[in-house]
């Protein structure tokens, strides 16, 4: 687990354990919009594909590619809301950019 300082706008935010914040909400945010029974369903499809919970903040891409072939399209939307959630929950501002999707931003936020 990696623990970051977070600066912006000129201020230095506390350390965050960027690891668990990502899984935190992304189990949240599946939780509460999908059930429990989806979110199980979504565990048991990442262990089929050799993927535990602890792979998913430097594995965001395939991550991302599973929950497209369970939700399909909607896929997008609860990604969406996962991204807002894990920047508002480290107090950084979240910018919406043309060019990123789902694993730009966790990839940003985990690698910077």
């Amino acid at each position: 687990m990696m623990m970051k300082n977070f600066e912006e706008n000129g201020i230095f935010h506390e350390s965050v354990n960027v690891d668990k914040v990502v899984l935190d909400t992304i189990r949240d945010v599946l939780r509460s919009v999908l059930g429990r029974k989806s979110y199980s369903s979504i565990s048991r499809s990442m262990r089929h594909h050799s993927m535990k919970w602890s792979d998913v903040p430097y594995n965001a891409e395939v991550f991302s590619v599973l929950l497209a072939n369970i939700l399909g399209r909607a896929h997008v939307i609860v990604e969406d809301l996962i991204v807002e959630s894990i920047y508002e929950k480290m107090g950084v501002t979240y910018t919406v950019r043309k060019d990123y999707v789902f694993h730009n931003y966790i990839d940003d936020l985990v690698n910077s």
